[in-house]
């Protein structure tokens, strides 16, 4: 069995339809669907070095652009950017050759006109679902507010449990130090009984 294929597979990232928009009451976009996807190893490190060349003063919004482009797959049901739409885009614009601009290109020239408070909200998605990605991958941690009463008193017995370890730890300790200063000091006074018989 290839154990690193099937790691990729069942901790798979997550894709997910999400409405970012819509709290915005009122808005032509209120009820928008993205289909967004997380982004593997792979694809950060993509973002990492196309971030290696931005100012510092830059990267804040450059690092949402980059994981945007990676990150939506469809807008209400359709594809984010198809090729057809980017030859296009290099037709109407000359592009030829080495001039053309790639998918990843176009999208971002697309994420760069919107508003920031667009940019921020998607961001805002994509982070809510890569915190319900790990918390699916490792488990939730309840709350204390959350136990219920057989928790609760389980959760105390194992609070005082480790209260009196640490109480037999540190007695330990102190009767190790008191042993220490004992031999010393019946040392010294033997030292100082043999220096007297002298």
């Amino acid at each position: 069995m290839n154990y690193g294929e099937v790691l990729s597979y069942i901790t798979k990232v997550t894709r997910a339809k999400v409405k970012p928009f819509k709290t915005w009451e009122g808005s032509k976009v209120k009820d928008w669907e993205f289909e967004i996807e997380l982004l593997d190893v792979g694809k950060n490190i993509e973002v990492a070095e196309a971030l290696a060349p931005v100012p510092v003063s830059a990267v804040a919004w450059t690092v949402k652009v980059e994981m945007l482009v990676r990150c939506i797959t469809k807008i209400n049901g359709e594809p984010f950017a198809t090729q057809e739409q980017v030859d296009a885009y290099n037709k109407e614009h000359n592009l030829e050759g080495n001039n053309t601009i790639s998918l990843i290109d176009y999208k971002k020239i697309l994420i760069r006109k919107w508003d920031q408070v667009v940019v921020n909200a998607l961001d805002t998605a994509c982070n809510d679902l890569q915190e319900k990605h790990e918390k699916d991958l490792l488990g939730s941690v309840k709350k204390p507010e959350d136990l219920n009463e057989e928790e609760k008193e389980k959760a105390k017995a194992d609070v005082e449990k480790t209260v009196e370890e640490v109480d037999k730890i540190q007695t330990g300790v102190q009767n190790s130090e008191r042993s220490v200063e004992v031999a010393a000091y019946t040392e010294q006074e033997n030292s100082q009984k043999k220096s007297e018989q002298k």
